[in-house]
């Protein structure tokens, strides 16, 4: 059971914005950095990712900072937020999306097809405590469609970077693609290079997955686990997982 010992506002946003991604860690010297992304309206393309930090073990908290300002006119970016187990770096994972130039608030969502507007899952390192990062790098991967990474990075206690992806449908529902499983891409160099792995893969026809999740527990063990969605949107199935030792 968890006891609540404090409850509050992160950070109070306009009505018009909706919010998502929201992650967060804690520093080795106490201070909490917090990330979510925001945009205007479900299903909108235009995410922009910021964060906010609080020294006083979440009382208050710092005004929010968009994390690529400069590229929030070509790119719907969203993240969530991890940190090394030394706290030595910081890493953003998430989704990036090509914004139009003649309907920057289109929706990045087709209901009628399932499908998501053509993106890539991207990293991005602090090594100052979130005061600077990197610019957005592609994490690779060896499918078409779209991907969904709505998942913070794990980086275990040796290092390796862990990052969850989810196959899904881009806007031409007539791509052949390989949805009905949970992927994995590992990298033990820091994002210099990567590996594919398969995590889980569901038996049933029309299955994809969502939500993608990695912990590393007492032992080392790495669980994942991820919705197991139905493209038909009406079959439900129990939440899935996986652990590797």
């Amino acid at each position: 059971m968890f006891e609540v010992v404090g409850e509050g506002v992160v950070a109070e946003q306009p009505p018009s914005l909706t919010c998502c991604h929201a992650r967060s860690v804690e520093l080795p010297d106490g201070e909490i950095v917090a990330c979510f992304a925001t945009n205007n309206g479900v299903g909108t393309n235009n995410f922009e990712t910021k964060l906010v930090r609080s020294r006083d073990g979440g009382s208050t908290w710092s005004e929010p900072s968009a994390v690529f300002p400069h590229l929030h006119e070509a790119w719907s970016i969203a993240g969530s937020l991890s940190a090394a187990p030394d706290g030595s770096y910081l890493v953003l994972y998430g989704e990036k999306f090509p914004r139009s130039a003649t309907n920057p608030d289109e929706s990045f969502y087709k209901p009628e097809i399932a499908g998501m507007k053509g993106n890539q899952a991207f990293f991005s390192v602090s090594r100052d405590r979130g005061e600077s990062w990197s610019e957005p790098a592609d994490v690779p991967r060896r499918f078409g469609g779209a991907v969904e990474a709505a998942c913070a990075m794990l980086i275990t206690s040796g290092g390796t970077w862990l990052a969850g992806m989810c196959p899904h449908r881009a806007w031409d529902p007539d791509e052949q693609l390989d949805l009905g499983r949970l992927l994995c891409q590992r990298s033990v160099t820091q994002g210099a290079s990567w590996e594919e792995v398969e995590v889980m893969r569901f038996a049933e026809d029309g299955a994809g997955s969502a939500n993608p999740a990695l912990c590393q527990l007492a032992n080392g063990s790495v669980v994942a686990t991820c919705w197991q969605t139905a493209f038909d949107g009406e079959t439900r199935y129990p939440i899935p997982y996986a652990v590797s030792k």
